[in-house]
């Protein structure tokens, strides 16, 4: 963030010693390419907008476009790439969770949602994963809620916002669970359509 020049631009809340969430609306005067280096992390980037790519060191680099959420994990030191595109306002929410939240929320794993899917934009041999897919409405509007929320910080706000991550996560994880069910579900029921000779 600092290195950007997005700290003014960067709202970073900690509701619980288990996560961490960092707004961020930022308007780039110019194409930005950072290269990326992090130790082992969980987390979730849910884009109002904004224009790039991000990609893991040996994948794929994944689109961002407006409406996208992002789950990224991986157990080791990782390196990337994140490229942002100018003359595009950039407004997101990234949620990083550790480990106790995980457990918490039932031992949440990436590569439970993968297969041939992630590997794409993931390298699943070292344990690092990154799943794109598109927001459902609801997500939308609780992270729209979130960016707009000025309320200073209180025992109150840090309630809400510990309850908020936590629904925000399962919701992700249930609809990024059905996008891959389906993506994995066409080529067999092309097959089958095939077969049977439907349309």
């Amino acid at each position: 963030i600092d290195h950007l020049g997005w700290r003014e631009a960067t709202r970073v809340e900690q509701p619980g010693d288990d996560v961490a969430i960092y707004a961020i609306d930022v308007l780039p005067a110019e194409d930005l390419v950072s290269e990326m280096e992090g130790p082992a992390t969980f987390s979730l980037s849910i884009f109002l907008d904004g224009a790039g790519t991000m990609a893991i060191e040996g994948a794929k680099p994944l689109r961002i476009q407006p409406g996208m959420a992002i789950f990224f994990a991986c157990d080791r030191v990782t390196r990337g790439v994140n490229r942002i595109d100018a003359g595009r306002r950039l407004s997101f929410l990234d949620i990083r969770l550790e480990k106790p939240l995980l457990e918490k929320l039932g031992g949440i794993s990436l590569a439970r949602l993968g297969g041939a899917v992630i590997t794409e934009h993931s390298v699943p041999d070292q344990d690092v994963f990154m799943i794109g897919f598109t927001a459902p409405p609801e997500l939308l509007a609780i992270v729209t809620a979130i960016l707009h929320c000025r309320r200073g910080d209180d025992p109150a706000r840090r309630a809400y916002l510990s309850v908020r991550v936590k629904f925000v996560t399962a919701l992700a994880v249930s609809h990024a669970w059905t996008a891959i069910s389906t993506a994995l579900a066409m080529p067999w029921l092309h097959d089958l359509a095939s077969l049977a000779g439907w349309p």
